[in-house]
């Protein structure tokens, strides 16, 4: 009896196994036929204009976390329609660390790795203007919205401000103690800061052309920096290049004292960019590995992370203009 018991649960749990099979292939083909439905409804909403609607179909089949893609020639086919250039230009073989538009959008400031800065027409694709002063690769660029002044960081330790106007005369130069790897206006148009690869991060003010504070972490690199929507905090984003092991780290700083308001330990390694959303006190964060982090600066707490597969480094981040 025990034997035929026995037999009868090894028949049960192998009707229970095909079952579980059946049920495993049958959810696969359906996840195919959705695919290719998606596919083929994105295909037709993009002739409708509808992009959108196309682009959310096309990213809901991104690999997932269980490792599934079903991704073809059409998948990519289709984001390379969504994400064309809509005008693209080129400095050859020169790297281009940084880019900003000007404050009335017709115009793009490039920091380049030949020591210039290029300010393009987009629209026609040529240099309008060449901005000749640093003695090395230009890491990076910011344009301010008020005063139209433009701040570059350089490989020759030096941050220099720049009247696009009268692009022969430097506004002015400050002198940094190591290479500089980021730049960015106060919300004001009277400050900036820039962040160096000697770990400090640095406050100018412009009109006096003076250093108001030396922000020292003992941490390394400063790869970021940006301002609160009201200017009283600097957050900056340090970590270790080409180093996995390497924890990130974003401090904020009020930027009238100096004082340090509080620091944070982050894994995904070094924080590369930073960018303050419109009217809120929160700034967007790249990191390594493909991350981005939305923090809550009052609160100094995450609102979300989000990782992508590719596991890419995050160079740079930008807001829409409402911030949405």
């Amino acid at each position: 009896r025990a034997t035929r018991e026995a037999a009868r649960a090894k028949t049960a749990e192998d009707v229970a196994g095909e079952e579980a099979a059946r049920a495993t292939l049958a959810a696969e083909e359906a996840n195919r036929r959705l695919y290719s439905a998606d596919m083929s409804l994105s295909q037709q909403l993009l002739k409708q204009g509808a992009h959108q609607h196309a682009a959310a179909l096309v990213e809901a089949h991104r690999p997932r976390e269980d490792g599934t893609d079903l991704r073809g020639w059409d998948w990519y086919y289709l984001q390379s329609l969504l994400h064309h250039d809509v005008h693209s230009f080129s400095a050859g073989d020169v790297p281009v660390p940084g880019l900003v538009w000007d404050p009335t959008g017709t115009r793009v400031a490039a920091a380049s790795g030949d020591g210039t800065v290029r300010i393009w027409d987009p629209e026609k694709g040529v240099v309008l203007q060449r901005l000749e002063g640093h003695r090395g690769p230009v890491q990076a660029v910011s344009w301010d919205p008020r005063t139209r002044l433009i701040a570059t960081g350089g490989a020759d330790h030096s941050v220099r401000v720049w009247d696009p106007a009268h692009p022969d005369d430097e506004f002015v130069v400050f002198d940094h103690t190591s290479r500089v790897l980021a730049v960015a206006w106060s919300p004001d148009g009277q400050r900036l800061a820039s962040g160096g690869e000697d770990g400090t991060a640095r406050i100018w003010d412009v009109a006096r052309g003076t250093g108001t504070h030396v922000l020292e972490s003992g941490l390394s690199s400063v790869h970021a920096v940006a301002w609160s929507h009201s200017g009283d905090v600097l957050v900056t984003g340090h970590g270790v290049d080409n180093d996995p092991n390497s924890a990130g780290h974003l401090l904020l700083w009020n930027s009238d004292t100096g004082e340090e308001l509080g620091r944070t330990r982050l894994d995904s390694s070094v924080v590369r960019a930073l960018a303050t959303r419109p009217e809120r006190d929160e700034v967007l964060m790249g990191q390594d590995y493909s991350t981005f982090r939305l923090w809550n600066i009052s609160s100094n707490l995450p609102v979300y992370r989000a990782t992508e597969a590719s596991g890419s480094k995050v160079h740079c981040v930008a807001w829409s203009p409402d911030g949405t």
